[in-house]
């Protein structure tokens, strides 16, 4: 259960309706019983629940002042292989803020945009918002696309763009490329290696979905009655390198009596060697901080996933 930090349905901006855009996904999931448990007046979409028909929103999404986008059909692998994937979201992302815009209401939008994927390797991390972006990867060209054109649609939307960087949590797919964290545990579960490509001293931010839907209602309570964001671009990530080899050690310790063996592989083009966010910004204007530590974190996964 997400603990939002808010004591009432005014803290959180409780009265005042939000839509969430890929609502049966592992953010959108977490985000929308988030949102309901604070008291928000929440309508999920989905593939099969779509935000429009005949180019026009559904009800709960006209009356929405946040609609959340957090939909995503394609990882940053498959989307090298499939690129369609990855221009498949943009095109629903387009669809949504022409929605909007003929809406004409302005809600806030907020966008759950990839951290380490935009940065790319244009600096050094540790990557804050002013950091260069120059996205290596089909999957985090898209994701600046959405970004930009966001941000120059203030004729329909109050933006807001967060930068997340690696999510895990209960909840996340077992296929497909989500998470190196879920599918190592899974591994374990399964009595298989862990696969490790390329460098085990590459370094990755990892941040529990917990802490980044809390980030998102923060936002919604704050823009709620009209209030901004700023600036409307924030990275979200636990704010600290963690090496692969070190997952590796905090996988041993939560998984007690379970053997844990390691498969090293070549690297692959899409995995960058370093990525960490800074998330000071994310501090000083939402007055929000990651509290889940990487073995907390994954202490609750291994709970669900260990047969």
């Amino acid at each position: 259960m997400v603990d939002t930090g808010f004591t009432s349905n005014t803290d959180s901006g409780g009265a005042t309706p939000a839509a969430v855009i890929g609502a049966t996904g592992f953010i959108g999931t977490w985000l929308t019983a988030a949102l309901t448990r604070a008291g928000v007046p929440t309508s999920g979409y989905s593939r099969a629940e779509p935000f429009a028909r005949d180019g026009r929103a559904a009800a709960g999404l006209a009356g929405a002042r946040t609609v959340f986008f957090v939909a995503q059909t394609a990882t940053i692998a498959q989307a090298e292989r499939e690129p369609w994937r990855a221009r498949a979201d943009l095109e629903t992302f387009r669809l949504l803020l022409d929605v909007v815009r003929r809406d004409g209401d302005r809600p806030t939008m907020v966008l759950a945009g990839s951290g380490g994927a935009v940065y790319g390797t244009a600096a050094e991390p540790p990557h804050a918002e002013t950091s260069p972006v120059h996205p290596a990867t089909v999957y985090g060209r898209v994701k600046l696309e959405m970004e930009r054109e966001m941000l120059s649609a203030t004729d329909a939307v109050e933006p807001v763009a967060l930068r997340i960087a690696t999510v895990y949590g209960p909840g996340q797919r077992r296929a497909g490329g989500q998470g190196v964290i879920n599918h190592w545990l899974t591994a374990v579960a399964r009595g298989e290696p862990l696969r490790i490509y390329g460098d085990p001293g590459a370094t990755r931010d990892f941040v529990h979905v917990e802490d980044v839907v809390r980030a998102m209602v923060r936002v919604h309570a704050m823009t709620a009655d009209g209030g901004r964001v700023r600036p409307p671009v924030l990275n979200i990530g636990s704010g600290r390198p963690v090496s692969l080899a070190e997952v590796v050690e905090v996988v041993r310790k939560v998984v007690t009596g379970r053997s844990v063996t390691v498969t090293r592989l070549p690297g692959r083009e899409v995995d960058r060697r370093h990525s960490w966010l800074d998330v000071r910004n994310a501090a000083d204007a939402l007055g929000w901080r990651p509290r889940i530590t990487l073995e907390e974190g994954m202490r609750t996964m291994w709970r669900q996933i260990a047969p």
